[in-house]
């Protein structure tokens, strides 16, 4: 079973401020796969996206919801 695009951006979120990082929309969110043409369905996540720096980018694994990848990005 695989999760909502909604649901990927709660958990990036959620993720996000438990690290202590800052959580600024607008938010864009992706599905794709983890490798090119194989791996898992995964979710890619981004925090303010019209800006260059203080951007969170989080995976989310699009099948059992487990942030696979989380990076705070100062610029």
């Amino acid at each position: 079973m695989t999760i909502s695009k909604a649901d990927a951006i709660e958990r990036a979120r959620a993720c996000a401020i438990e690290r202590g990082w800052e959580w600024r929309e607008p938010i864009h969110a992706s599905r794709q796969r983890l490798y090119i043409f194989l791996g898992r369905l995964c979710y890619e996540v981004r925090s303010n996206v019209d800006w260059l720096g203080c951007n969170v980018r989080v995976v989310v694994d699009a099948e059992d919801g487990s942030v696979r990848e989380a990076y705070w990005l100062p610029r």
